[in-house]
């Protein structure tokens, strides 16, 4: 730093400036904090406060060099984006600076994010488009706050963003974190104005005043008294006045909707929480069963594609009596009751075998049923199915191979068809491989098998560690990698199916668990899953298992695919649990052989044998994975700090040197803190008040005897070019630049490189004081 920095402020304000900015901080803390009133868990937390905190620091940084708001706008984006890769996508950055990848994952997850904007309710899942909106409306919050406070000095316009964002996640939000949220932000904004007023005060405060301290005081103890009676009142004693707990007068969340329990209900789609069920919360128990023997236990199907995400909706009734059935008439069904108790299940779901026949207990839940994808969830007037127990009972229909051979084209009815095979626009690329999977299959059932053989073939790899998404662009991404999760396997399988004429949907649920010794199927996140159906005429709906190290209890005879799940503790392999099955007479069980070059037709009355496969390693998931991105960000985020000081420090320099040139007074100036500078890598302390005289007399002990001339000589004519009532001649001039040149040439030798990198680092000098180090 050189002599010549000054400031307005005096030098009790920068505690209180900096006390100031970290209370806004906290405000925008306490604004991310209210987010989980929006979202079903609180693993958004973390990742919004990254973007909180470097926000708010970049505009910290770029304010206190002096810098414009062009330059500060600039400095946002920037960091916005290379925020963006380390924090949300790391994955997709190369040298931690974000790549096309970036973008188009970013894209993926905000196109999804919208459509399930437009069709849920709150509380929604932590997915990962509404995470960066969130993360983004976080940091514009972040940079109009600081511009408020501190560069037009108005408290109140610098809550506002906050304000409209916080308010905008209490309309529809749940009832959870309600007080809490609430208090936090009101507290948090109380004292920010608070600290902001008393910083205000102390910087129109006179520097004549006497005891400039007590005003701050002052200020600080009478707000603070206000600030503790408007939150009590408004915390505790507001909530308990009569009539706080009572519904509204006017229900204006309900206009246009209806009051009957059958009534269109759209839901968030259960797809886009599989992969933080399977990483997240893997080890969280969702629910368990009491159950004669193991099933895949469903959620829901979703039968609409646009491209981007598989969605449904449909009208539901009270799950009362005997249920409305999908199967064909006729058809062979077994029995299977089921004891379900709800641990830690996102709401409305009720997970059952498919398809539930009645309820016999519905424990509370207020079960409606939507007959046409089988779908039970808990009544539109229960908050939570947690902790609730149910009892269903369901049919579970037995697959003759002779039937499924059977079926034709021209049988599935129109209704079926119109609904299930409209196929979304795939990319020529999925068009070509859909085609050769199925090449020389006659029959629908023959298709769908060759097209889950495709999949099973040992050509394709099962992993956690790639990012989520069903769209288009997704499943092309992920037909030329080979490597996903069901979320991808399953949405593929169903997209192509439609595209060769099968009618076709995705349904969403869990693989059976593990089972204790009680006989109780104890079911966690890890079991998630996900797979496709495909309707044939006179069976109905079929599941098959494209996904490697899966395989549906039962579905062996004709899938080939035996029982398979998750190994307890991890999700990314499987072990397989024969279950006694039954090939139909005249069949045998066969290897799938390489489906890279399908050209020999699948005979209809074969079953191929599925493949095991599928296993993969941990890479950059759970715990351990979030601990490196987080590691890895702030890594990333001190090193662009530390390269962005000398940085600084040049352009601040070579701003300086532009403007100093134009004149003979200014060079001489220029020379001295030139001289000055070089001190500061000596450790010699310059006080900004003193003279040039008065810092060359002080400095004499501490530098190397070859200095001392020179910087009494420079001294000397430094005073001469600032009060002299005409420019320094360039003899001058020419003096003032040898003596500095003179006195940076010694300290340089006199001085190690790690003390010349250390002070190239210090950000100090970049920093306004009335008092400074040179050191």
């Amino acid at each position: 730093m050189t002599a010549h920095a000054t400031t307005q402020r005096s030098p009790e304000s920068q505690p209180a400036l900096a006390a100031t900015e970290v209370a806004l901080v906290v405000v925008t803390l306490a604004l991310v904090f209210g987010f989980s009133r929006v979202f079903v868990d609180r693993s958004f937390f973390w990742r919004m406060a990254a973007f909180a905190v470097v926000a708010h620091g970049l505009a910290v940084g770029v304010r206190r060099m002096t810098r414009g708001i062009l330059l500060s706008t600039m400095t946002s984006l920037l960091g916005l984006a290379v925020t963006i890769g380390v924090v949300l996508y790391s994955s997709t950055t190369r040298f931690l600076l974000p790549t096309w990848s970036t973008r188009d994952a970013a894209r993926t997850d905000l196109q999804g994010a919208w459509k399930l904007f437009t069709e849920i309710r709150t509380p929604v899942p932590v997915h990962p488009g509404f995470v960066l909106g969130s993360c983004v409306a976080i940091w514009i919050v972040a940079f109009l706050a600081d511009w408020a406070a501190f560069r037009i000095w108005s408290p109140f316009e610098a809550l506002a963003p906050g304000a409209v964002v916080f308010v905008f996640c209490s309309l529809e939000s749940a009832d959870h974190d309600r007080l809490s949220s609430t208090f936090a932000f009101a507290a948090t904004a109380m004292f920010f104005v608070l600290l902001h007023r008393a910083l205000r005060v102390d910087r129109a405060a006179s520097w004549l005043a006497a005891e400039p301290e007590r005003g701050r005081r002052t200020v600080v103890r009478t707000g603070a008294l206000v600030a503790l009676v408007a939150l009590v009142a408004g915390g505790i004693i507001g909530p308990s006045l009569p009539g706080s707990n009572s519904g509204a007068a006017i229900e204006w969340r309900r206009f246009g909707k209806g009051t009957k329990e059958s009534q269109s209900r759209v839901t968030i789609s259960p797809l886009v929480t599989i992969r933080s069920r399977l990483v997240s919360l893997a080890n969280v128990e969702a629910f368990t069963v009491i159950a004669d023997r193991p099933d895949y236990w469903r959620l829901t199907s979703l039968d609409q594609f646009d491209g981007i995400a598989w969605t449904s909706s449909g009208e539901y009734e009270n799950a009362k009596g005997t249920l409305l059935s999908q199967l064909p008439g006729g058809i062979a069904t077994q029995t299977l009751t089921q004891t379900i108790t709800i641990k830690a299940l996102d709401p409305p779901w009720m997970p059952a075998a498919y398809e539930p026949l009645t309820i016999e207990s519905d424990g509370g839940t207020k079960a409606i049923y939507e007959a046409e994808s089988g779908t039970l969830t808990i009544g539109n007037k229960v908050a939570s199915g947690e902790g609730k127990t149910y009892v269903v009972e369901s049919r579970i229909p037995s697959r003759d191979l002779a039937l499924l051979n059977a079926a034709t084209d021209a049988a599935v009815p129109a209704e079926v068809r119109t609904r299930y095979a409209t196929a979304a626009t795939l990319t020529s690329f999925v068009r070509g491989r859909a085609t050769q999977a199925v090449r020389g299959a006659t029959t629908p059932f023959a298709k769908a098998l060759a097209l889950q053989n495709y999949f099973r073939s040992g050509a394709f790899r099962y992993s956690l560690d790639v990012g989520a998404g069903q769209g288009v662009d997704s499943i092309d991404a992920f037909l030329k990698t080979r490597v996903g999760y069901c979320e991808q396997y399953a949405s593929a399988y169903a997209a192509m199916a439609r595209y060769l004429g099968l009618p076709s949907r995705v349904a969403v649920g869990f693989t059976p668990g593990e089972q204790d010794a009680a006989g109780v199927w104890h079911v966690r996140g890890e079991y998630a899953h996900a797979w496709p159906e495909v309707y044939l005429a006179g069976t109905g709906w079929v599941r098959f298992e494209p996904t490697p190290g899966r395989g549906a209890p039962g579905d062996q005879a004709y899938t080939g695919i035996p029982f398979q799940q998750p190994v307890a503790g991890d999700a990314t392999t499987a072990t397989t649990v024969p279950v006694p099955t039954t090939v139909a007479p005249g069949t045998t069980d066969t290897a799938p052989g390489d489906t890279t070059d399908l050209g020999d037709a699948l005979d209809p009355g074969r079953v191929a044998q599925g493949t095991a496969g599928g296993g993969s390693s941990f890479v950059g998931s759970g715990v351990w994975g979030a601990l490196v991105r987080i590691t890895g960000g702030l890594l990333a985020a001190l090193l662009l700090t530390l390269a962005a000081i000398p940085i600084a420090k040049a352009l601040r320099r070579a701003t300086r040197r532009r403007t100093l040139r134009t004149s003979g007074r200014g060079q001489v100036a220029l020379a001295w803190e030139d001289a000055i500078d070089s001190l500061g890598l000596l450790q010699v302390p310059v006080s900004a008040a003193a003279t040039p005289t008065e810092i060359a007399s002080a400095a004499g002990p501490a530098v190397p005897d070859a200095v001392r001339g020179p910087l009494r000589a420079l001294a000397g004519l430094t005073i001469e070019a600032r009060y002299a009532p005409e420019q320094p001649t360039a003899e001058a001039v020419l003096l003032a630049a040898t003596a500095a040149d003179a006195i940076r040439r010694i300290v340089a030798r006199h001085v190690s490189r790690s003390r010349r990198i250390r002070r190239a680092l210090d950000p100090r000098p970049l920093f306004p004081a009335s008092t400074i180090t040179a050191g």
